[in-house]
């Protein structure tokens, strides 16, 4: 798609399979696309936006920067809140419960994965629901 000139879908595609690779163990290739969908986001596209910055925010938490990350998943939420994704809005509270966790701030952690739990019942995403409440429960 990069070579067509489109870039709304390239940047949300280029987001996602950062996020991927990030799964995968593949933080080098994860952060070139992750800096891709970056570039080539379009202003307008809130979802574009929220996506590069939580792709990047995860990239930011493997590097170590724990601060950048935390800054990105808050500002992806924000770009998110445009949107009426809360089934993505959900993933991010608990990528940004994630990077929280390991900054040492479980108070943010808890009330992320909390908003995640409501969010994913809301949308009826069982598994997603429950994988949040067990990740809360481990927190205490």
């Amino acid at each position: 798609m990069e070579g067509t000139g489109e870039r709304g879908r390239t940047a949300t595609l280029a987001a996602l399979l950062a996020l991927v690779l990030l799964g995968q163990g593949n933080l080098i290739e994860a952060e070139s696309f992750a800096l891709l969908a970056r570039d080539t986001t379009l202003p307008e596209d809130f979802d574009a936006e929220s996506y590069w910055r939580a792709a990047n925010g995860r990239v930011l938490a493997e590097k170590g920067d724990l601060e950048g990350a935390l800054r990105l998943h808050r500002d992806a939420l924000e770009f998110n809140g445009r949107t009426d994704e809360i089934g993505i809005r959900a993933d991010f509270l608990c990528s940004l419960a994630e990077v929280a966790k390991r900054a040492g701030r479980r108070g943010e952690a808890r009330e992320a994965l909390r908003e995640a739990v409501e969010l994913y019942d809301r949308k009826e995403n069982l598994v997603g629901a429950a994988g949040a409440r067990e990740r809360l429960d481990a927190l205490g």
